[in-house]
């Protein structure tokens, strides 16, 4: 069916640990993909954007006038670590009230690895950042691959205009701007690239100067609320409410992600998926694993849901 063109936004929580009581805590990293078709690009970041203003009128974002203070005060960088003050924290809940509302214009792909349940043998003599970088580079290249070819199948070719991560470490690296782009168009004929290095931009529009800074907003945002479903890791009621807020999408994506009938319809749209479910402990069984998409799993406890539920009767 000829070919689409795509721009793909992304960015990583680093660790989020979850702890037991009679095990060892789990460490687990994150890789969040948000795919934009160019096509649908702009309607996207204005959606976003009036969702901005907050103002009871609805007022289009860029066309208030002077006196609209919800303008001013609500153009701040939205992010999950940040959400303690109250503006950003309204903000965020009218982005994701977007989300839950929309089914045209949000695609994305989250990857939890499961740190404890890794030999990190496999990635060779190295510890920290480094190991780190190895880690992330390998499961980001597979997360592009696998999302963009399962969710555009009907394409002969599918392009990469851009591909674009929020700024980090990675970007100082010899390895990461580069090698994931490198592999894929040299191992997938179907995937092609218009530019040879990854584009590393602050999420933050106001330094950047770019109005894509606020799709790096949005992807961090629903990955941090969506990663938070399954740690339940703070107490901090903005971002407890954020993920309950999400629940009910989060609850369909790891119980029936087939289901072509949900009113969500994100079948072929969105997708939460982890790796690996055990500890594997040879370099020839991850190396087994990892080519096989079907060894990735969806099933997990949603901790958050703890809350919902509730307590076990006490019996005297």
């Amino acid at each position: 069916m000829g070919n689409i063109e795509l721009n793909i936004y992304c960015d990583e929580i680093k660790e989020e640990s979850i702890k037991y009581m009679h095990v060892d805590n789990e460490k687990w990293i994150y890789i969040g993909i948000l795919i934009v078709p160019v096509d649908k690009e702009e309607q996207l970041i204005r959606s976003l954007l009036n969702k901005r203003c907050g103002n009871p009128e609805a007022r289009e974002w860029g066309k208030c006038e002077r006196e609209c203070s919800f303008h001013e005060k609500n153009d701040k960088e939205v992010h999950y670590k940040k959400l303690g003050t109250k503006d950003r924290y309204f903000i965020a809940e009218r982005w994701l009230e977007f989300f839950m509302e929309d089914r045209e214009l949000t695609w994305f792909y989250i990857l939890g690895i499961n740190l404890t349940n890794l030999n990190y043998d496999f990635f060779g003599n190295a510890s920290g950042s480094e190991r780190f970088l190895r880690i992330y580079n390998r499961f980001f290249r597979m997360a592009i691959q696998k999302s963009v070819k399962s969710y555009f199948s009907s394409y002969d070719t599918i392009t990469i205009n851009n591909l674009v991560h929020d700024i980090s470490d990675l970007q100082h690296t010899e390895l990461f701007p580069w090698h994931s782009i490198y592999r894929l168009q040299s191992e997938d004929e179907k995937i092609c690239f218009t530019k040879d290095s990854i584009e590393f931009l602050d999420s933050d529009h106001r330094k950047s100067f770019d109005k894509r800074s606020n799709l790096i907003q949005y992807i961090d945002l629903l990955m941090g609320v969506i990663a938070n479903c399954f740690h339940y890791s703070t107490s901090d009621e903005n971002k407890i409410n954020l993920s309950l807020k999400l629940l009910p999408i989060v609850e369909r994506l790891i119980y029936q992600p087939g289901n072509i009938n949900s009113r969500y319809r994100y079948v072929n749209r969105l997708c939460i998926d982890f790796f690996p479910k055990f500890k594997l402990d040879t370099v020839d069984e991850f190396e087994r694993k990892f080519q096989r998409i079907n060894s990735f799993f969806k099933e997990r406890e949603i901790r958050i849901k703890r809350l919902t539920q509730p307590p076990l009767p006490i019996f005297e």
